[in-house]
């Protein structure tokens, strides 16, 4: 009996950081920046999908473990102010001169909103004039902004630290979301310098950043002071509690309840490190999960929502095999891991379908709504798990 079986999560990333300066004789802060939004940017999206081709591939919780400092003022988004858009197939055409040649690789949005589809600007031909990757008829002249989600550095790099202030680090869990904080110390200056950007990484190299934001006014540090940034990533994941969802496999009834059953995530530490012992779906660290896929064979109750660990287990399962982790290509935050197994069954009943990071714990499942019988034999299923990871663009 062959099979197909696909299920998925979603998990929204969003960033807020503030900067503090400190006198260095007395530690005293002298200035704080209230909280401010960060950008997060495609190749970082792309990192925590498993994509290897910009070196950033990354788990939740080292996906802020680098801060960089720069001086550089180019703006993160691009309002059109009076300046309205027309569109008609792939082509956008403005009212006035808005468009440059840099802006291919960013998101064109009409409004001014958060919601709304977003469209990759894919080619350059005047100031008035792009080719965007979504066919559309827009005919009523509407306002729109273009975001630069596609940049992958600072404009003008000056510093960077993975030094962290003890004790001012930690991860934190609320219903569906976690929280992992840092706050980077940056070395003394001898020197007075400007800062007016602030990027993140997960500690790759400074040619590459997980997101990036241009401060409202400059900081100034002079060489009695130094530099602190606290960052707050936070990855909100969905389904939140027990959703229903339809018949998703192919020669196989897997209609059910997908749940996100607890947060295979790492936890940071106070120290600013990624605390050991954690596991995790979305890599290959030190701190991965071993990513088996595994079907129920005995009825179970899913939790209401994620735990902060992972109590429910299976009392019996079959283990599919050990899934492999890979970025979609060509996607934007979208990692699947998948196995396709070839193994022998007696008729045993499967209640449910999870990938499990450790043996018999699910960390994503589909309860099913009918449990189905094994054959007695050869049972070839493909099950693939799909997590995707996207962002609400804001500055």
């Amino acid at each position: 009996m062959k099979a197909n079986i696909l299920g998925g999560a979603e998990t929204k990333v969003s960033v807020q950081f503030k900067t503090q300066i400190r006198d260095i004789a007395t530690g005293r802060t002298v200035k704080e920046s209230p909280w401010q939004k960060n950008l997060v940017l495609d190749i970082g999206l792309n990192g925590l999908a498993q994509d290897t081709s910009q070196t950033l591939r990354c788990t939740p919780s080292s996906f802020g473990a680098k801060c960089l400092i720069g001086d550089g003022t180019n703006a993160n988004s691009f309002a059109s102010g009076a300046i309205t858009f027309t569109q008609s197939g792939t082509t956008i055409t403005a009212s006035a001169g808005f468009f440059t040649s840099a802006m291919v690789g960013a998101i064109f949005k009409y409004g001014t909103g958060t919601g709304g589809a977003e469209y990759y600007i894919t080619a350059f031909t005047d100031s008035t004039h792009v080719t965007v990757d979504t066919s559309a008829t827009v005919g009523t002249p509407t306002i729109a902004t273009v975001w630069m989600v596609q940049q992958t550095v600072l404009q003008n790099l000056l510093f960077t630290t993975t030094t962290y202030e003890n004790n001012q680090n930690g991860t934190t869990f609320s219903t569906n979301t976690v929280t992992h904080k840092r706050t980077f110390v940056f070395a003394h200056q001898n020197s007075s310098y400007n800062v007016n950007e602030i990027g993140w990484n997960n500690g790759a190299s400074n040619n590459k950043l997980c997101g990036r934001a241009v401060l409202g006014s400059t900081d100034t540090v002079a060489p009695t002071q130094f530099y602190v940034v606290v960052l707050q990533v936070t990855f909100t994941y969905t389904p939140a509690s027990p959703t229903a969802v339809p018949d998703v496999g192919t020669g196989i009834n897997v209609a059910g309840n997908a749940a996100l059953e607890w947060f295979a995530t790492g936890r940071i530490g106070s120290d600013g490190s990624v605390a050991s012992g954690e596991q995790t779906l979305d890599g290959t660290s030190a701190n991965s999960g071993t990513g088996n896929t595994q079907l129920a064979t005995t009825t179970y109750t899913q939790n209401s929502g994620p735990a902060t660990s992972n109590t429910l287990a299976f009392a019996t399962a079959i283990d599919l095999g050990t899934a492999s982790f890979n970025y979609v290509a060509a996607s934007r935050g979208v990692m699947q891991w998948q196995v396709a197994a070839n193994i022998s069954t007696n008729g045993e009943t499967a209640f449910g379908v999870a990938v499990c990071s450790s043996t018999l714990h699910p960390a994503f499942d589909v309860k099913l709504t009918t449990p189905f019988v094994l054959p007695v034999g050869a049972f070839v299923p493909t099950v693939t798990f799909q997590s995707t990871y996207d962002r609400t663009l804001t500055n």
